[in-house]
């Protein structure tokens, strides 16, 4: 699981803490816009931020736990984040639990420190979160139990571990050409999958993996990669009988390519596979990104968001990934060769 990283709250005199974001747990910095003849620092109170998405299919699961904090006039947000303290509750005085319902038991989840913070960014000794190994039954619902100087909880469903992507073409390769010259027209091709139980929001991304050289033996290669969103969306959009069908468009698939690698006229590269990843997530998650979305109002502020934290601010909910590796089809990889937008990453074929 990705644990995602939290920028820092840092507190003027405001009344609202907006700290929800897309796919991302950020904590918005604010800027300091009150005259000097003011007291710049408000009364301190305990801001809660909580971040969980359970994966039925993974063998760990993670909790990460934030505190929004009030620096000292003349502290700015970057020094303070630099204090682990700051950001994080002291794990004595938190104790962190998954509740099975109904009243099936709890599964207690113990600290451990993660390297996964960017160094001289935020503080990353220690990057805190809460872990459990035990096995999460997608049958049932969890609630999530915080105790610390008070009580915080959540609740959630489990996104149903179910096979997403279609067996029958789990090893073809693609092909996004008409024909077996480099000349063809380009199309798209059909992506099947199943609806899973308890998913609400559906997303496929796109890894394209490839092999970088400096001569075109591609001895001592590199493998490197590149990804993108190929359609986001939600339950209610499927319908028709299963397996469903997703539309990959091969013009995006050049036009990504194009756009995500640097040229280089001394590094030469082969096409090697498509990765795609298929993830689904929870009510609760599908809220958040909804809530997180851009927005043309005149308003300055987005009402505060009503997740499904009480007590405190985030999200708590479940999702699923799987992926499915599809080889490159020898006519696409050599369009690659052949096309405006890529010939100048000098693809080969051997």
């Amino acid at each position: 699981m990705i644990l995602l990283k939290p920028k820092i709250l840092k507190f003027a005199i405001m009344k609202n803490i907006i700290v929800l974001i897309i796919s991302i747990l950020f904590l918005s910095s604010c800027e300091e816009m009150i005259s000097n003849d003011f007291e710049v620092n408000a009364p301190w109170k305990d801001a809660t931020i909580v971040y969980s998405l359970l994966e039925a299919n993974k063998d760990t699961q993670f909790v990460k736990i934030y505190r929004a904090f009030l620096g000292e006039e003349g502290g700015s947000a970057r020094e303070l984040a630099l204090i682990s303290d700051s950001i994080y509750y002291d794990t004595s005085s938190v104790s962190v639990f998954l509740s099975k319902k109904p009243a099936l038991g709890s599964i207690k989840l113990k600290p451990i420190i993660l390297n996964d913070l960017p160094e001289g960014t935020f503080s990353s000794s220690p990057n805190i979160a809460y872990f459990t190994t035990e096995q999460i039954d997608d049958e049932i619902d969890y609630d999530l139990i915080i105790y610390k100087n008070d009580t915080i909880t959540a609740q959630t469903s489990i996104v149903k571990d179910n096979q997403l992507f279609t067996q029958s073409s789990s090893s073809s390769s693609i092909n996004f050409m008409s024909g077996s010259t480099p000349f063809d027209s380009i199309i798209s091709r059909a992506i099947y999958y199943y609806k899973t139980p308890k998913g609400v929001a559906y997303s496929l991304d796109a890894y394209f993996l490839y092999e970088e050289s400096f001569d075109n033996t591609f001895t001592g290669t590199v493998t490197d990669s590149i990804n993108w969103n190929i359609q986001t969306w939600k339950n209610e959009d499927i319908s028709g009988i299963s397996p469903h069908t997703l539309i990959f468009d091969g013009e995006d698939f050049f036009n990504n390519i194009s756009s995500g690698i640097e040229s280089d006229v001394n590094i030469f590269r082969k096409a090697y596979s498509l990765k795609l990843v298929l993830t689904v997530g929870g009510q609760e998650l599908f809220d958040y990104v909804e809530y997180s979305r851009p927005t043309f109002s005149v308003l300055l502020e987005k009402p505060e968001f009503e997740g499904n934290i009480n007590g405190g601010y985030g999200v708590f909910s479940s999702r699923i990934s799987k992926s499915q590796l599809r080889s490159i089809h020898p006519d696409t990889r050599e369009r690659l060769v052949s096309d405006p937008r890529t010939q100048n990453l000098n693809f080969v074929v051997n």
